[in-house]
């Protein structure tokens, strides 16, 4: 359309300062600096510098009616989003409704767009807008085609620019947040302490809503949740999942780090007892040994995960099989402990027949198994309860400083008709 006099005027003002300015930008710093200008010049009530990433748009500066945390996924009513895909600009009149209802509210005389175009392609946009009843200079053809061919002189190096600071910020906190993790799974081999906090972390590090730790059962071979955090979680503990089974099960027991979207097929649901907006879920896997599985999920109204987030899990898998092994490992050189005094008892009860060498030996072996400060037996004899070893006295003076205490204790347990533990804590 032909240009009119304020079009005219808009024009010579942008050749005679915006042009200069935009030549004199040559750090990704200035961009936010950049868009309020040419906002200001171009009247528009709105800007939206965006940059893409992994087939999205992201805000990377914004002017007037705009927020950085509006993400474009698939909105059909984006111009920003058409001129992105298509390369070239766009704009249009007074739409029919709000432009981008849910977040602005307002109704627009005119959107317009101009897509920024980097050596592989298109990698971002500037998408401006002027409210309906403004009275301000709205963009014609010809300051479309001016500020297509000036911006993408420059601004696509400033955005490629910015895209390898961050990838370099990113890649140095990852390895900082990777490492702070790495400590934090190293600092216990319990393995009822370890699973809860490797589910913790990847919950936080992912910002998702639920998040489970799966153990492989050497006995049942199958997997037992070890465990769960986030809501929907309640009935996991029970759950149980096979190699066998389509979904979780066929998938990790073969290696295999999934990614999946809007997910409503039951193999996978049913477990979360309902439908799912994004899913990640990555073998524990060494040497070949596939030891269980992390699973994390966004319910219906959280963000899709990214294919940056499923290498961030695989990272922290690889930390957490470490220590998970570790992990296994003490428990299992527990159970070997636990073997040998079992077998040493039996030996020595076998061995002879004095009865105070046998509970002596026994209350001894037990120490080794059982961390404890101290471990007692009390005998029944002769119509009453006798003390009749304590672990670290190869002779029992019943007389001695504490015995009588420790005898009217057991009388105490005698008589409390069963197993019993009693907790002394800060309350009582």
């Amino acid at each position: 359309m032909p240009a009119s006099s304020g079009h005219a005027e808009l024009l010579q003002v942008l050749r005679a300062e915006f042009l200069p300015y935009l030549q004199t930008c040559r750090n990704p710093d200035q961009l936010p600096d950049l868009l309020d200008r040419l906002s200001d010049y171009l009247g528009a009530d709105g800007a939206i510098l965006w940059r893409s990433e992994d087939d999205l748009l992201f805000a990377l500066a914004v002017h007037g009616a705009a927020r950085m945390e509006w993400t474009v996924e698939s909105v059909a009513e984006s111009i920003g989003m058409a001129s992105w895909r298509s390369g070239s600009a766009a704009v249009q009149e007074g739409p029919s409704r709000a432009y981008r209802s849910h977040l602005t509210g307002v109704q627009v005389a005119q959107v317009a767009a101009v897509p920024l175009r980097g050596p592989k392609g298109t990698i971002g946009c500037i998408e401006l807008w002027w409210k309906a009843g403004g009275g301000k200079p709205a963009a014609s053809s010809e300051i479309l085609v001016l500020l297509e061919d000036v911006l993408n002189q420059s601004v696509p190096a400033l955005l490629e620019y910015e895209s390898e600071r961050r990838n370099y910020v990113n890649a140095i906190s990852r390895l900082m947040m990777l490492y702070d993790i790495g400590k934090v799974f190293h600092s216990t081999l319990e393995m009822e302490e370890l699973a809860p906090v490797i589910c913790t972390r990847v919950l936080n590090i992912l910002e998702a809503e639920s998040a489970t730790v799966w153990m492989l059962d050497p006995v049942k071979r199958n997997l037992y949740c070890a465990a769960a955090d986030g809501p929907r979680t309640e009935t996991m503990r029970s759950a149980r999942v096979w190699a066998s089974d389509a979904g979780l099960g066929t998938a990790v027991s073969q290696g295999e780090a999934v990614l999946l979207h809007n997910v409503v097929e039951p193999e996978w649901t049913d477990r979360w007892g309902g439908s799912i907006r994004s899913l990640l879920a990555v073998p524990l896997m060494q040497g070949g040994r596939f030891l269980g599985a992390i699973e994390a999920v966004r319910g219906p109204d959280g963000r899709y995960f990214t294919e940056e987030d499923l290498r961030l899990l695989i990272d922290v898998a690889k930390q957490a099989t470490v220590s998970l092994r570790n992990a296994q490992r003490l428990q299992a050189a527990r159970r070997v402990n636990e073997l040998n005094a079992l077998m040493e008892i039996s030996k020595e009860i076998t061995a002879t027949l004095d009865l105070d060498r046998v509970l002596t030996t026994t209350v001894n072996r037990i120490t080794s198994v059982i961390p404890c400060d101290r471990c007692t037996v009390a005998l029944h004899r002769k119509g009453r309860w006798a003390l009749s070893a304590v672990s670290g006295e190869m002779k029992l003076d019943r007389k001695a400083a504490g015995m009588p205490e420790l005898e009217t204790m057991h009388i105490w347990l005698a008589g409390s008709g069963g197993d019993c533990t009693v907790l002394q804590t800060e309350k009582g």
